[in-house]
């Protein structure tokens, strides 16, 4: 457990430190996620850190302990692994990763000493706008019942327009990187990003119900009907998973509880103009101050009538204004100006490739098909699904190549490769990809990738004959739901599964097998 001021998590309404810093950690990897600039976003999140994560701890005082270690430094640069204690002293942010440019939502992945955050960027563009607009609800196997949940899950709704971005965050994949650094995962969100963020989240508890998982939504609207605020309640996810942060003024966040069979999905709490932190829920007679002061700032807010006063209280910039105020109450002279410990270096955070939810490729194999128009290569791998792989790309000596992929399974993904084109013609050489000696597809290079980095591999091209022996040396077994993946016209679901013991082979051993 962190040091951490105990004034900040009361001022917070946390239970414990790893709350706290958890939604100050979030609102800061939100606003970046929500910039455009990427090397503009990479200077905020080290200028934030200083801000407002530093003056946290409650060591962040000595000036004396917050020296630049120059060791730890160039280990950072080399993103070497280091213990909790040498990370606190250059920094609490290790390392991060943008989504990419074509990303269905704009995304952060932020690695800290003990959690790795994933932030989702709120409206920012014309699709995001329709997503918004979608509004309808709709049921998802996210919800599906089981014996302890009964028929609520079942009735469980939620906004169509939501549903279908969560279903594209590749939560496992994320959760897998998250344990294999020995973290916690942490899913944050602003506004759409945070409905997203918690229907990803309600996915993978779903799925595993010890998952290491938490979610921090600022702004977040209603997302779905009772049923499903009711499910998060029934099993215990309010209090250990969720945290729903909303400043009264903010109209925009509401704007859905004006649609039929919407509700709050989890608890709320509202960090009011003085940064006080009001919850509803709160029945003390200071909550009752509390909750008729935000009520009378809810009264008072502009609405919607005024769009440019709406848009600003929804806005991220706000409500990481309004979290400083709420920090600065607990402690002034942490926060006496906004921007806390000038004289703490700004650190160096790496930018890390891979760090966002991506595929792991091991091993590629590829052949010609019947046809010798096209090379089928087998890749093996770790994290393989809809997606981690919704991108593709290809090169045969330098060429590039269009492509088509199958998903086989959690650690198989056939990628269909067809020639090079220049000029929309074929090359006029068969120097390069000729259709019957498959030495002129190589080198050959596939790649994949989801939202994040492109996992690339260089295939192995062994020749058709060889494969055809091999099936039929082998006595291969091949159930029919394989058989109901093989692609026509490439390759058989015989020659996949021959393909696949192919592929755990050495050169040598596979002449020595023929």
């Amino acid at each position: 457990m962190f040091d951490i001021n105990p004034s900040f998590i009361t001022a917070l309404a946390c239970a414990n430190a790893c709350d706290a810093l958890d939604i100050v950690v979030a609102c800061v990897a939100c606003e970046c996620a929500t910039d455009a600039d990427e090397a503009h976003a990479a200077r905020e999140l080290v200028r934030l850190q200083r801000a407002l994560v530093i003056p946290l701890f409650a060591r962040a005082h000595s000036r004396a302990k917050w020296k630049i270690n120059v060791k730890n430094f160039i280990a950072r640069a080399m993103n070497a692994k280091k213990t909790r204690k040498d990370a606190l002293n250059d920094g609490h942010f290790l390392a991060h990763e943008r989504s990419s440019a074509s990303a269905q939502s704009r995304a952060l992945a932020l690695e800290t000493t003990d959690a790795l955050y994933y932030a989702i960027a709120g409206t920012s563009s014309a699709k995001d706008v329709l997503s918004d607009a979608n509004y309808w609800m709709t049921s998802s196997a996210t919800f599906a019942g089981d014996a302890a949940s009964g028929a609520r899950a079942g009735d469980a709704r939620a906004h169509r327009g939501f549903i279908s971005r969560a279903d594209a965050i590749a939560i496992d994949a994320s959760h897998a990187r998250a344990r294999g650094l020995g973290k916690r995962l942490v899913m944050c969100g602003h506004s759409l990003g945070g409905a997203v963020a918690a229907l990803a989240t309600v996915r993978l508890l779903s799925r595993e119900p010890n998952a290491r998982v938490r979610c921090v939504a600022f702004a977040l609207p209603p997302i779905g009907n009772a049923a499903l605020s009711a499910l998060a309640r029934d099993r215990g996810w309010c209090e250990k998973v969720f945290t729903s942060i909303t400043l009264p003024e903010d109209r925009i966040a509401t704007i859905l509880k004006s649609r039929p069979g919407y509700c709050e999905f989890v608890p709320t709490r509202y960090i009011l103009e003085d940064g006080r932190v009001v919850s509803r829920s709160d029945d003390s007679a200071s909550g009752a101050e509390e909750k008729e002061a935000m009520n009378r700032a809810m009264k008072e807010s502009a609405g919607l009538s005024k769009p440019r006063s709406a848009v600003y209280a929804h806005a991220m910039k706000t409500y990481r204004r309004r979290l400083v105020a709420a920090l600065r109450r607990a402690s002034p002279a942490s926060f006496s100006d906004g921007v806390a410990h000038d004289d703490v270096p700004l650190t160096f955070i790496a930018t890390r490739r891979h760090l966002g939810p991506s595929p792991t490729f091991i091993r590629a194999v590829g052949v010609l098909t019947r046809d010798g128009s096209r090379v089928a290569a087998l890749v093996r791998g770790r994290d393989i699904d809809a997606t981690t792989c919704s991108r593709f790309k290809a090169t045969v000596n330098g060429w590039p190549c269009a492509t088509s992929a199958t998903v086989l399974s959690p650690d198989a993904l056939l990628i269909i490769v067809t020639p090079p084109l220049l000029h929309g013609a074929p090359l006029p050489s068969d120097s390069v990809c000729s259709q019957t000696d498959e030495t002129t597809w190589t080198p050959l290079t596939v790649g994949a990738a989801g939202d994040f980095s492109m996992e690339f591999i260089d295939v192995r091209v062994i020749s058709r004959k060889v494969l055809e022996e091999y099936v039929a040396s082998e006595n291969l077994a091949v159930d029919s739901g394989k058989q109901a993946q093989a692609r026509a016209g490439a390759l058989d679901a015989m020659e996949i599964e021959a393909l696949r013991s192919i592929s755990e082979m050495a050169p040598p051993a596979i002449r020595s097998k023929m």
